[in-house]
């Protein structure tokens, strides 16, 4: 019995080994498919290339090199499921496949696609530009990649120069250039004009006129291909009035420059293929600025200006043992009188006269008043001791004995004055006390002594 038990299990056995042998050596057949349509809905067609072929199962199959095309789209690689998400495993044509998991003796795999970036080109003629430019045909860029930019043609007045992505822009991209566009773009072509207007302006200082020796020039024109050096220069009438021979020019030339306020071209070169209006430019005499003390202590640097071009004077660094800085006068007089010019560290336009070259300021300063100190030292002096009690006229010659030392004093400071002024004022007006009098002056009290005196002695002289 056991005999025949194992017999029949060596059978069944044997009959397993078999059929896996069998199943393992059993091809299956790739079939390669298009994927999903453009918009990623629909399944295409079966590619007519690569042809299925056929794998064995626990053998590794190197795909066929064939890579599938589609207009406007790019193949990325093959996927085993249809629209696979991002990340997904994807096998490149010649790539070694391992995997087994098939049905029914057949195995798809899908090409995956990703969407070109379109480079599509406009001519971009210039207004009546002729002939009129064909624009390139659109251009297809696989993501990552590069497109070689095409050219254009020269127009008649025109030259074409690159490639912009803004159609009124400067040249972006050459033609010949490599360029690589992360999303679909439109380029314009760029012209440049054969040549260019330059025109001038005199730009003249203000109550200035333009010397008949050096007339404004002429339009100019400027070639694309080359420099326009301007040798042109200009010069300004002598005043009428100009204190000749000591007369010093208030401005003089300096070169020619983009802007009315702008920096002369280096060596008179203009460069830019544009037309353009240059404007002189006008430098202004030089000036010194000079600052005087005028009583004060301490020194300031000059400051350098230019005639009529505004100038930020230096803030104040000089100082006055009494008086407070006010600002600045043109004078010495003027100073002494407080009248103020010009403030403290402001912008001024100095115009001086045409044989002047240095201007110099004077600090203005606010000193000590002992004016109110006066006042109050002459009223105290108008008073009459017998009005008035014994110790509260004594604090009143104290208050106005210490107003007389500070009113002495040169270098008396101004709360040093106020103080006196005011100590004076509160003994006169709170410390002083007068006596009980029904009269007011002492011409009022003597009339009146007389007339007791007179009485009395008619009285006494009627008794007798």
């Amino acid at each position: 019995m056991k005999r025949t038990l194992s017999i029949l299990l060596a059978v069944v056995l044997l009959a397993g080994f078999g059929a896996v042998a069998a199943f393992a050596a059993n091809p299956f057949e790739i079939h390669f498919d298009r994927g999903l349509d453009p918009d990623n809905t629909v399944v295409l067609a079966s590619l007519p290339s690569p042809n299925p072929v056929t794998k064995t199962i626990g053998t590794d199959l190197a795909l066929p090199g064939d890579r599938p095309t589609r207009t406007g789209y790019s193949f990325i690689g093959w996927a085993d499921i249809i629209d696979p998400p991002s990340g997904y495993k994807l096998y490149q044509p010649n790539e070694l496949f391992k995997s087994d998991a098939v049905t029914d003796n057949t195995m798809r795999l899908y090409a995956v696609w990703e969407k070109n970036i379109l480079v599509t080109f406009n001519g971009n003629p210039p207004a009546g530009a002729t002939p009129t430019p064909a624009a390139p045909a659109p251009m297809n860029q696989a993501k990552g990649t590069s497109i070689t930019l095409p050219g254009l043609p020269d127009l008649d007045d025109y030259a074409f120069t690159g490639w912009s992505d803004i159609a009124t822009g400067a040249r972006k991209y050459s033609a010949g250039g490599s360029v690589s566009f992360a999303a679909d773009t439109t380029l314009y072509a760029i012209w440049e004009k054969d040549s260019y207007e330059v025109k001038f302006n005199a730009n003249l200082p203000a109550n200035c006129t333009l010397s008949a020796a050096t007339p404004l020039p002429a339009t100019k024109t400027k070639n694309r291909l080359s420099d326009l050096t301007i040798t042109d220069t200009l010069a300004l009438d002598i005043p009428l009035d100009a204190p000749v021979p000591n007369f010093l020019p208030n401005y003089t030339f300096q070169g020619w420059a983009t802007t009315a306020a702008g920096t002369p071209l280096t060596g008179g070169v203009y460069k830019t293929n544009a037309d353009v209006t240059l404007y002189a430019i006008w430098k202004g005499r030089p000036i010194t600025i000079k600052y005087n003390a005028n009583g004060g202590t301490g020194s300031m640097a000059d400051t350098a200006a230019d005639y009529g071009k505004p100038v930020a004077l230096r803030t104040n660094a000089l100082t006055h043992s009494l008086g407070t800085f006010q600002g600045w006068a043109t004078s010495a007089a003027d100073a002494n009188k407080g009248t103020v010019a010009y403030g403290n560290g402001v912008n001024v336009n100095f115009r001086p006269a045409d044989d002047v070259n240095v201007v110099d300021l004077f600090a203005v300063w606010k000193l000590p008043s002992k004016t109110a100190l006066y006042a109050k030292i002459e009223e105290a002096g108008k008073l009459e001791s017998w009005k008035y009690t014994a110790e509260s006229w004594e604090k009143l010659l104290t208050a106005l004995a210490a107003a007389q030392t500070v009113a002495a004093n040169p270098g008396a400071t101004q709360p040093q004055i106020d103080t006196a002024t005011q100590g004076l004022i509160n003994a006169m007006t709170k410390t002083l006390v007068g006596k009980d009098f029904i009269f007011t002056t002492k011409y009022e009290a003597s009339f009146l002594n007389w007339l007791l005196f007179i009485i009395g002695f008619g009285w006494i002289w009627m008794w007798f």
